[in-house]
């Protein structure tokens, strides 16, 4: 299959054609027999069509992308990603191993609330007063109906006995805070892992003519210039998607990763015919991202 060919431009402007005159005559339905909820669902489907194209359009491309759009060849590419690898990096967040050690610290560790220093007593005085006034509103109320001998116990001593140590209860009961730090590293470490998958598998040549087979799924095309692809497949994903989602941290889990992958390659042999460069290679893809998965023990 190939890319912006004379016959995919022909398809993509009659199905222009077929676009616009379908928006000719929904937009005669704005006539005085139209309805109210003809007209909304209408505006709704141009506005979630805009929405839908926004996201493509506008992105801004990061620096694979720039090397595909002005390589000319595998080569250019191959060299312009040797002088990206080499340029000087900085990170823009800071590190782990830049934060102080009060940070470092687990969560319980540096949130732990003591009762020194007054705290006990402001929390008592707090509970008297609380329960002063809650059994001053009891006598209150149940002066009229019971005697006064009713009330020759004290009630404060006991009420003191169960309010003062539930409000301590509740204050350990109720902390709350970030993640603790194992579980970031924890997250770091799968995100590593899954890169250096991708990188593994964006790195691999054939032996024959030296040709990297994941060139052509680093980045799918757009609506515009493949329009009939995203007809046919339903969730399209690619390298660059996946990425995405690594600088994002949006993978919790390694199958999360392993689903995606899948995907890529089953989107590849549903839309290209059996026997096509891409149908192949998406099944080397495959086999590679399996024999790297054996060779470092890990679940595929």
């Amino acid at each position: 299959m190939t890319i912006n060919s004379v016959e995919e431009k022909i398809l993509a402007a009659a199905r222009y054609k077929l676009n616009l005159d379908e928006k000719v005559i929904q937009a005669g339905m704005f006539n005085q027999s139209s309805t109210s909820k003809q007209r909304k669902e209408f505006l709704e489907a141009i506005l979630d069509s805009d929405n839908l194209n926004e996201g493509e359009e506008n992105e801004a491309p990061d620096d694979d992308t720039l090397n595909q759009m002005i390589s000319r060849s595998e080569e250019e590419y191959d060299f312009y990603q040797k002088m990206d690898e080499s340029a000087p990096k900085s990170n823009r967040l800071i590190t782990i191993e830049e934060l102080p050690a009060w940070i470092k610290k687990s969560f319980e560790e540096s949130n732990f609330i003591s009762l020194d220093e007054g705290v006990e007593t402001s929390i008592t005085n707090i509970s008297l007063n609380r329960v002063i006034g809650d059994d001053s509103r009891k006598r209150s109320y149940s002066a009229a109906d019971h005697n006064s001998s009713d009330f020759s116990r004290n009630p404060i001593d006991s009420s003191l006995n169960s309010t003062v140590p539930s409000i301590f209860g509740s204050m350990k009961r109720k902390k709350r805070g970030r993640p603790a730090l194992p579980e970031r590293l924890a997250l770091d470490s799968l995100l590593k892992s899954i890169q250096q998958t991708l990188d593994y598998i964006k790195a691999f040549e054939t032996e024959c003519d030296h040709r990297k087979i994941s060139y052509v799924f680093y980045r799918l095309p757009t609506k515009k210039q493949l329009p009939y692809y995203y007809t046919i497949i339903s969730h399209p994903i690619d390298i660059y998607s996946m990425e995405r989602k690594i600088s994002n941290s949006k993978y919790k889990e390694w199958q999360d990763f392993v689903n995606d992958f899948d995907l890529m390659i089953s989107n590849a042999l549903t839309y290209n015919p059996e026997g096509s460069q891409i149908s192949n290679d998406a099944k080397e893809m495959a086999l590679i991202f399996k024999k790297y998965c054996e060779q470092n023990d890990i679940d595929c």
